[in-house]
Protein backbone atom coordinates (compact mmCIF):
# COMPACT_ATOMS: atom_id res chain seq x y z
CA UNK A 1 0.00 0.00 0.00
CA UNK A 2 1.01 3.67 -0.63
CA UNK A 3 2.51 5.65 2.47
CA UNK A 4 -0.49 6.84 4.58
CA UNK A 5 1.10 10.22 4.25
CA UNK A 6 0.53 10.12 0.27
CA UNK A 7 -3.07 8.94 1.03
CA UNK A 8 -3.95 11.37 3.16
CA UNK A 9 -2.65 14.29 0.77
CA UNK A 10 -5.20 16.69 -0.36
CA UNK A 11 -6.85 15.46 -3.66
CA UNK A 12 -5.30 16.69 -7.04
CA UNK A 13 -8.03 18.87 -8.83
CA UNK A 14 -10.33 16.34 -10.99
CA UNK A 15 -10.53 16.07 -14.36
CA UNK A 16 -13.97 16.94 -16.38
CA UNK A 17 -15.99 13.15 -16.88
CA UNK A 18 -15.17 10.62 -18.83
CA UNK A 19 -11.79 10.41 -21.36
CA UNK A 20 -10.01 13.46 -21.50
CA UNK A 21 -8.37 12.03 -24.86
CA UNK A 22 -10.00 9.90 -27.53
CA UNK A 23 -8.60 9.53 -30.51
CA UNK A 24 -9.83 7.54 -33.59
CA UNK A 25 -7.05 8.37 -36.01
CA UNK A 26 -9.96 9.03 -38.86
CA UNK A 27 -9.13 11.00 -42.13
CA UNK A 28 -7.41 10.70 -45.20
CA UNK A 29 -5.34 7.96 -46.48
CA UNK A 30 -1.87 9.26 -45.78
CA UNK A 31 -2.59 12.28 -43.54
CA UNK A 32 0.35 13.42 -40.63
CA UNK A 33 -2.63 14.67 -38.26
CA UNK A 34 -5.14 13.05 -35.93
CA UNK A 35 -8.69 13.80 -37.00
CA UNK A 36 -12.18 12.78 -35.48
CA UNK A 37 -11.34 13.52 -31.54
CA UNK A 38 -13.65 13.63 -29.06
CA UNK A 39 -15.01 16.95 -28.47
CA UNK A 40 -12.37 19.46 -26.23
CA UNK A 41 -9.68 16.67 -25.74
CA UNK A 42 -7.23 17.66 -23.08
CA UNK A 43 -4.05 17.97 -24.71
CA UNK A 44 -2.33 18.08 -28.12
CA UNK A 45 -1.04 15.01 -30.40
CA UNK A 46 1.88 14.74 -32.65
CA UNK A 47 2.98 12.43 -35.70
CA UNK A 48 6.51 11.47 -35.62
CA UNK A 49 8.85 10.26 -38.14
CA UNK A 50 6.32 9.69 -41.26
CA UNK A 51 3.45 8.29 -39.05
CA UNK A 52 0.40 8.35 -40.98
CA UNK A 53 -3.26 8.08 -41.53
CA UNK A 54 -4.36 4.74 -43.19
CA UNK A 55 -7.46 4.11 -44.38
CA UNK A 56 -6.78 0.17 -45.09
CA UNK A 57 -7.36 -0.91 -41.83
CA UNK A 58 -9.75 0.17 -39.01
CA UNK A 59 -10.47 -1.05 -35.25
CA UNK A 60 -13.60 1.88 -35.10
CA UNK A 61 -14.26 4.33 -38.11
CA UNK A 62 -12.84 4.90 -41.77
CA UNK A 63 -8.91 4.88 -40.32
CA UNK A 64 -6.34 4.09 -38.35
CA UNK A 65 -2.62 5.05 -37.59
CA UNK A 66 0.05 3.24 -39.46
CA UNK A 67 3.55 2.73 -38.27
CA UNK A 68 5.01 0.99 -41.21
CA UNK A 69 8.31 -0.65 -42.13
CA UNK A 70 10.59 2.24 -42.68
CA UNK A 71 11.17 5.37 -40.82
CA UNK A 72 10.65 4.61 -37.23
CA UNK A 73 7.58 6.49 -36.75
CA UNK A 74 5.16 6.74 -33.77
CA UNK A 75 2.53 8.75 -32.05
CA UNK A 76 2.78 10.98 -29.05
CA UNK A 77 0.19 12.60 -27.05
CA UNK A 78 0.74 15.34 -24.50
CA UNK A 79 -2.10 15.69 -21.45
CA UNK A 80 -2.55 19.64 -20.80
CA UNK A 81 -1.34 20.65 -17.11
CA UNK A 82 -5.24 22.08 -16.77
CA UNK A 83 -7.81 20.14 -14.82
CA UNK A 84 -5.43 17.22 -13.20
CA UNK A 85 -5.06 15.92 -16.77
CA UNK A 86 -1.73 15.38 -16.61
CA UNK A 87 -1.31 14.69 -12.48
CA UNK A 88 -0.73 11.13 -12.17
CA UNK A 89 0.53 11.02 -8.51
CA UNK A 90 -2.16 10.12 -5.88
CA UNK A 91 -4.70 9.15 -8.86
CA UNK A 92 -6.22 6.18 -10.40
CA UNK A 93 -6.03 6.22 -14.54
CA UNK A 94 -7.25 4.04 -17.54
CA UNK A 95 -5.65 4.49 -21.07
CA UNK A 96 -6.04 2.00 -23.74
CA UNK A 97 -5.32 1.33 -27.38
CA UNK A 98 -6.64 -0.87 -29.99
CA UNK A 99 -3.26 -2.28 -32.13
CA UNK A 100 -2.60 -4.75 -35.35
CA UNK A 101 0.85 -6.31 -36.29
CA UNK A 102 1.28 -6.18 -40.11
CA UNK A 103 3.87 -9.20 -39.64
CA UNK A 104 4.67 -12.15 -37.22
CA UNK A 105 6.13 -10.83 -33.57
CA UNK A 106 9.72 -11.45 -33.24
CA UNK A 107 12.08 -11.54 -30.64
CA UNK A 108 12.48 -8.20 -30.49
CA UNK A 109 10.84 -5.65 -27.86
CA UNK A 110 8.34 -3.68 -30.26
CA UNK A 111 7.03 -0.52 -28.64
CA UNK A 112 2.86 -0.67 -28.10
CA UNK A 113 2.78 1.95 -25.11
CA UNK A 114 5.39 4.69 -23.39
CA UNK A 115 4.56 6.65 -20.36
CA UNK A 116 7.06 9.07 -18.94
CA UNK A 117 7.23 12.16 -16.61
CA UNK A 118 8.92 15.23 -16.97
CA UNK A 119 10.68 15.11 -13.10
CA UNK A 120 11.39 10.77 -13.09
CA UNK A 121 11.53 10.04 -16.72
CA UNK A 122 9.92 6.86 -17.63
CA UNK A 123 6.49 5.80 -15.88
CA UNK A 124 6.11 2.39 -17.50
CA UNK A 125 6.48 1.08 -21.09
CA UNK A 126 4.19 -2.36 -22.58
CA UNK A 127 5.74 -3.98 -25.61
CA UNK A 128 5.35 -7.20 -27.64
CA UNK A 129 7.83 -10.03 -27.80
CA UNK A 130 7.78 -13.04 -29.72
CA UNK A 131 3.92 -12.71 -29.58
CA UNK A 132 3.48 -11.90 -25.36
CA UNK A 133 2.09 -8.62 -24.36
CA UNK A 134 4.44 -6.97 -21.39
CA UNK A 135 4.50 -4.33 -19.47
CA UNK A 136 7.88 -3.02 -17.30
CA UNK A 137 6.77 -0.70 -14.72
CA UNK A 138 9.06 2.25 -13.08
CA UNK A 139 7.91 3.32 -9.28
CA UNK A 140 9.39 6.89 -7.87
CA UNK A 141 11.57 4.67 -5.50
CA UNK A 142 13.10 3.12 -8.20
CA UNK A 143 11.69 -0.30 -7.96
CA UNK A 144 10.51 -2.05 -10.87
CA UNK A 145 8.27 -4.82 -12.01
CA UNK A 146 8.08 -6.78 -15.41
CA UNK A 147 4.68 -8.48 -16.02
CA UNK A 148 3.59 -10.61 -18.76
CA UNK A 149 0.12 -11.20 -20.13
CA UNK A 150 -0.40 -15.06 -19.53
CA UNK A 151 -2.38 -16.92 -22.03
CA UNK A 152 -1.91 -14.66 -25.21
CA UNK A 153 -0.27 -15.34 -28.26
CA UNK A 154 -0.86 -12.24 -30.50
CA UNK A 155 -1.34 -13.08 -34.26
CA UNK A 156 -1.23 -11.05 -37.12
CA UNK A 157 -4.22 -9.02 -38.67
CA UNK A 158 -5.59 -9.39 -35.60
CA UNK A 159 -6.63 -6.19 -33.61
CA UNK A 160 -6.22 -6.72 -29.98
CA UNK A 161 -7.11 -4.14 -27.07
CA UNK A 162 -4.30 -3.04 -24.75
CA UNK A 163 -5.69 -1.41 -21.73
CA UNK A 164 -3.59 -0.36 -18.92
CA UNK A 165 -4.85 1.02 -15.43
CA UNK A 166 -4.19 2.13 -12.28
CA UNK A 167 -6.10 1.74 -8.95
CA UNK A 168 -5.07 4.37 -6.92
CA UNK A 169 -7.21 3.13 -3.68
CA UNK A 170 -6.13 -0.89 -4.12
CA UNK A 171 -2.33 -0.17 -5.07
CA UNK A 172 -3.28 -2.50 -8.15
CA UNK A 173 -1.51 -1.53 -11.79
CA UNK A 174 -3.20 -3.60 -14.29
CA UNK A 175 -2.59 -5.05 -18.06
CA UNK A 176 -5.57 -6.28 -19.99
CA UNK A 177 -5.38 -7.61 -24.24
CA UNK A 178 -8.92 -8.81 -24.77
CA UNK A 179 -9.92 -10.89 -22.13
CA UNK A 180 -6.46 -11.80 -20.58
CA UNK A 181 -4.77 -10.03 -18.00
CA UNK A 182 -2.01 -9.36 -15.08
CA UNK A 183 -2.51 -7.27 -12.08
CA UNK A 184 0.62 -6.05 -10.25
CA UNK A 185 0.68 -4.46 -6.71
CA UNK A 186 2.62 -1.39 -6.26
CA UNK A 187 4.33 -0.26 -3.16
CA UNK A 188 5.05 3.52 -4.12
CA UNK A 189 3.49 5.81 -6.39
CA UNK A 190 4.38 7.60 -9.78
CA UNK A 191 5.91 10.80 -10.40
CA UNK A 192 4.21 14.06 -11.42
CA UNK A 193 3.72 15.42 -13.92
CA UNK A 194 3.08 12.47 -17.04
CA UNK A 195 4.90 14.29 -19.64
CA UNK A 196 3.83 12.61 -22.97
CA UNK A 197 1.94 8.84 -23.84
CA UNK A 198 3.95 7.51 -26.94
CA UNK A 199 2.54 4.59 -29.29
CA UNK A 200 4.60 2.27 -31.08
CA UNK A 201 8.28 3.36 -29.93
CA UNK A 202 10.52 1.24 -27.86
CA UNK A 203 13.28 4.01 -26.65
CA UNK A 204 16.14 1.50 -27.40
CA UNK A 205 14.59 -1.15 -28.27
CA UNK A 206 12.40 -1.93 -31.96
CA UNK A 207 9.31 0.26 -33.64
CA UNK A 208 6.32 -1.53 -34.06
CA UNK A 209 5.20 -2.31 -37.34
CA UNK A 210 1.54 -2.16 -38.00
CA UNK A 211 -1.74 -0.10 -36.90
CA UNK A 212 -2.75 1.80 -34.35
CA UNK A 213 -6.51 2.85 -33.39
CA UNK A 214 -9.15 3.91 -30.96
CA UNK A 215 -6.41 5.69 -28.12
CA UNK A 216 -8.24 6.64 -24.88
CA UNK A 217 -6.71 8.51 -22.09
CA UNK A 218 -8.60 8.80 -18.96
CA UNK A 219 -7.01 10.48 -15.44
CA UNK A 220 -9.47 10.02 -12.11
CA UNK A 221 -10.80 6.67 -12.86
CA UNK A 222 -10.05 2.97 -14.25
CA UNK A 223 -13.66 2.72 -15.57
CA UNK A 224 -13.55 1.42 -19.38
CA UNK A 225 -14.90 3.57 -21.31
Amino acid sequence: MFPLALLNAASPPVPPTGPTGIYLFNGLDGATTATNTASNPLGTTHFFNNAVISTAQAYEGSASLYLHDTGNGFFGYSPTIYDGNSTVTGKSFYISVAFKLKYASDSNQRGLMYADSTGDGMLFRAYIQNGQVKCFIRQVNGTTYTVNVPNLNCAVDTWYKLEISRDIATSQFKVKVGVDEVTQALTADFANPINRIDLGVYWGGASFIGYFDRFIYQMGSTTPY
